[in-house]
């Protein structure tokens, strides 16, 4: 476990309420965590690396918009413009073809509707790097399931640097751009509403 600086020390970390994260959905939502080398296991604690600095930092990761390009402020942007600029921001990892991601995206629509103008919801696709769909594979995706919230494609493999070793994985940080938590799996409707209220909640770190 990593060590958690003494400025952060006193911060809860976020903690999913209700609900345990939903089981994997059958064999082919299994081989989506095998591709990534670990077991199907999913992280229930979404304060798993709370207080920390993001994984690997989201400055120098391009994301190129399917949707929401005027939430992300461009087509193209820097995820470092976006993490960190006053509003607490879940960044998704998703593919097309990833079943346990499809499972939760219509959960992740609804909380999106209702928090819109207080968080930045981010699906970003990496499907390509894991042989789990093409970029037209997660554009169907979306129009399929009517999401609205922004989505976009990374342009080169992230995995190794957001420790992504499940599908999908959502990263949760703060409005001031530290890592507040993370969950490997399919997190619930409730689950997501939970850690977003612990989000808008968490104090700014001390200077």
């Amino acid at each position: 476990m990593a060590k958690t600086s003494t400025r952060h020390a006193a911060q809860k970390p976020i903690r999913p309420a209700g609900r345990r994260p939903v089981p994997w959905l059958g064999a082919a939502a299994i081989s989506v965590v095998l591709l990534v080398g670990v077991a199907a296991a999913v992280i229930a604690n979404v304060g798993h690396s709370a207080g920390g600095a993001p994984s690997g930092g989201p400055f120098g990761v391009t994301l190129v918009a399917y949707q929401g390009d005027e939430l992300l402020g461009g087509r193209r942007v820097d995820l470092g413009t976006v993490v960190g600029h006053g509003k607490p921001v879940v960044l998704n990892f998703f593919a097309g073809l990833c079943p346990p991601c499809r499972a939760e995206m219509p959960g992740f629509e609804r909380v999106w509707k209702r928090h819109s103008g207080e968080i930045v919801l981010v699906g970003a696709d990496i499907g390509p790097f894991l042989s789990l769909g093409s970029h037209e594979d997660a554009r169907r995706l979306l129009d399929e399931l009517q999401i609205t919230y922004p989505a976009a494609y990374v342009e080169e493999n992230v995995v190794t640097r957001f420790k992504v070793v499940g599908m999908p994985t959502t990263i949760f940080y703060t409005a001031d751009g530290r890592e507040a938590g993370r969950n490997t799996g399919v997190l619930t409707e409730e689950q997501l509403e939970n850690a977003i209220r612990q989000l808008l909640e968490a104090p700014a770190a001390s200077r």
